[in-house]
């Protein structure tokens, strides 16, 4: 209650004081993955980060054109697309490690996801249903002094159409030769000067491709459907509020792993004779608020993020009815946040916020042994987890050329585990707390040679914190400390040919100490461990090129040199989960027709390269360096496009997962060549 309270106070402030601002201009700029031009005043989010061409990072905005042209339906489509990024393509949604850079673990995220402001901390809610998306920001390199814990990677911001900027309705069918149906359709309406409104939903259904020798069913089949709702208001030219709803179902086939042969890198079919399924609901709500004074812009949001899954597995993944194991998670995110950003055009701009947050986490695990001898083990871990922050940064503008950033961030977090397990007639108890406090540097400068190409060079702190396992064997393995890291980036970026050519060049170094790892503790899952010191070097380049009206053409490179330093067991190999190499060039022509019923043929392809890459810290087995290549062919015409598509063109095998338990190697294998046909209608 006193929460509840707490947070109506915090909203009945917030719309009273603070209200949003709609002076929204048409974006202008290339149909392209690394450049998407914004308006000074449009806000999408509480840390919108407007201009990100003028901003010192790193950074690729993916928008809706390009995710209908390359045919992206999950985040899982972006690994190889961005530079150094990867979604690993486990069995679930409830496994869906992303890593930036060399950063991240299987089980701790080092990215941090906003969904119109909404923050996703978990890894098991990245993997989301992208509905009307207008535009998906990624921000590469340590952002913990904006964005604050778990930032150390990057960011991910994902925005949703607005009905101010958008009206219409949109129907959209996509099929495909693997048994895939995606249903989507949107309204979007400005119902008057003052009010606007959205709705959008989706049905997709998936066959699968992984066959179940137990029973001859699809053991990857999935079901997935979202309702999205956002309301607008705007009760003049400085003010505004929006306020947003969505909740995604999600139901999938699990631990769909069968034997590899490392020699061949193929894959056997999965075996599973207990049921193994992933179920998710999840339920998104924001409000932001803010205010365009003559002097500053004051932004506030609330919001809250819940999920409710259950997670039920053949344990062992074999035909023999040896273990399996039902895992619930029930998750409550409650945040809010205010900052005021001054709007001053002299030498020196400032910008402050301070953050607050509550997340509780209850899993229960009933694990069922069988084989060699029957057992079963009830644990439940209830983890609460809250903590507050307070960041400013200043901007110094020396000549209109010359500008440094500093900026800074105090974070306090405080963890708290409940746990309990309980195994035949024997019973732990144990509650324990962890706090964690952190000051976050940053320091930025750039020179602008024109106001629209610049080399800037930043240096700056990453941080994620540390925390509790929910199995462990020993007092060592009970909780683990904060991971931290210094950045050290470089770049030069901009427009070469003002609206033709694009470029961009980043050299970076990450210097990680205390790294977070993962240990298969026999018998009882996955545990977290700190384990000495890391470097990650590399790459990122991007360039894009508007030959004609017609006729773009983009590419993106990353390179990631990620070893161990400072670890007795591991020190000179590489990290795993980090491909050496991310290759993407695309090119789309589009064909203007005078035809009565059709406007436009446009033609896409694509390409994707991706490797080396290690699946585990002894660096035993590895991916190698594999290619997709995709390509489309769209006509438009009377509010209609028709697509013919296809991915993976050359049936590359390669795959998307490998892990080894005792003697057995499992893994799962990548999507193979895929045929699609997408029809939507706008009117």
């Amino acid at each position: 209650m006193k929460s509840l309270l707490h947070y109506l106070a915090t909203f009945c402030l917030l719309t009273g004081a603070t209200l949003f601002n709609l002076a929204e201009a048409n974006a202008e700029g290339l149909d392209s993955l690394t450049y998407y031009q914004l308006d000074e005043f449009v806000v999408r989010g509480v840390k919108e980060q407007t201009k990100l061409q003028v901003q010192p990072l790193s950074s690729t905005s993916i928008d809706m054109n390009v995710l209908e042209s390359r045919k992206v339906s999950n985040f899982k489509d972006f690994t190889g697309m961005i530079p150094n990024f990867i979604m690993i393509d486990r069995d679930t949604p409830h496994t869906s490690s992303v890593l930036v850079r060399g950063i991240g673990s299987k089980l701790r995220p080092a990215v941090v996801m906003y969904v119109d402001g909404v923050p996703h901390f978990e890894k098991s809610t990245f993997d989301i249903a992208l509905n009307d998306v207008e535009r998906i920001d990624f921000l590469r390199g340590p952002q913990g002094t904006t964005f604050g814990r778990n930032a150390m990677g990057g960011i991910i911001l994902v925005h949703t159409r607005s009905p101010f900027k958008h009206q219409g309705t949109t129907i959209r069918l996509n099929g495909s030769t693997l048994g895939e149906v995606d249903t989507r359709v949107s309204h979007l309406n400005r119902l008057s000067e003052h009010w606007g409104l959205s709705l959008s939903g989706n049905y997709r259904f998936f066959k699968g491709f992984i066959p179940n020798d137990f029973d001859g069913s699809m053991s990857d089949r999935a079901q997935q459907g979202a309702l999205n709702a956002k309301l607008e208001w705007s009760p003049n030219v400085h003010t505004m509020v929006r306020f947003t709803n969505s909740l995604d179902i999600s139901r999938q086939g699990a631990f769909t792993y069968g034997a590899v042969d490392t020699e061949k890198m193929t894959v056997a079919p999965a075996n599973l004779d207990h049921k193994s399924q992933y179920d998710r609901k999840m339920y998104d709500s924001g409000l932001l608020v803010t205010h365009h004074g003559d002097k500053f812009i004051l932004r506030g949001q609330l919001s809250a993020h819940l999920v409710d899954a259950l997670y039920d597995v053949d344990q062992d993944g074999t035909a023999v009815n040896a273990a399996y194991v039902l895992q619930g998670e029930k998750q409550k995110l409650f945040s809010q946040e205010i900052t005021l950003e001054g709007k001053n055009r002299g030498w020196y701009n400032w910008s402050l916020g301070a953050f607050g947050f509550q997340q509780k986490i209850d899993r229960t695990v009933d694990v069922t042994m069988v084989l060699p001898r029957a057992v079963e083990i009830h644990r439940l871990n209830d983890e609460l987890t809250w903590g507050a922050s307070l960041y400013h940064q200043s901007t110094f503008t020396f000549w209109e050329r010359l500008k440094l950033e500093v900026g800074a961030r105090l974070d306090y977090e405080k963890a708290r585990l409940k746990y309990s397990e309980t195994q035949g007639n024997k019973k732990v108890d144990d509650d324990n707390t962890l706090p964690f406090t952190h000051i976050t540097p940053k320091a930025s400068l750039q020179y602008f040679f024109t106001p629209d190409f610049q080399a800037y060079t930043t240096v700056s702190q990453g941080y994620i914190s540390g925390g509790f396992n929910t199995v462990y064997v020993g007092d060592e393995d009970r909780s683990y400390d904060a991971e931290r890291s210094w950045n050290y980036e470089i770049g030069a970026k901009g427009w070469l040919l003002p609206r033709r050519l694009y470029a961009e060049l980043v050299l970076f170094a990450i210097d990680t100490k205390d790294k977070q790892l993962n240990k298969t503790i026999p018998g009882l899952g996955q545990a977290t461990y700190n384990a000495g010191s890391t470097l990650s070097k590399g790459i990122e380049a991007a360039l894009e090129a508007r030959i004609t009206e017609q006729w773009n053409i983009s590419t993106a490179y990353g390179f990631t040199h990620a070893v161990f330093t400072n670890t007795d067991q591991f020190k000179g190999n590489f990290l795993p989960f980090v491909p050496r190499h991310t290759v993407a060039a695309n090119t789309e022509y589009s064909i203007p027709l005078k035809s009565p019923i059709s406007e436009s043929i446009s033609l896409h392809l694509g390409y994707k390269g991706i490797g080396d890459m290690f699946w585990h810290e002894n660096n035993t087995v590895k991916q190698s360096f594999y290619h997709l290549l995709d390509a489309s062919v769209s006509v438009k015409g009377m509010g209609a496009n028709v697509s013919i598509w296809g991915s993976n063109l050359m049936d590359s095998n390669y795959l998307g997962y490998f892990y080894t338990v005792g003697a057995k190697q499992m893994g799962k294998p990548g999507r193979p060549r895929t045929f699609g046909l997408t029809i939507s209608y706008d009117f």
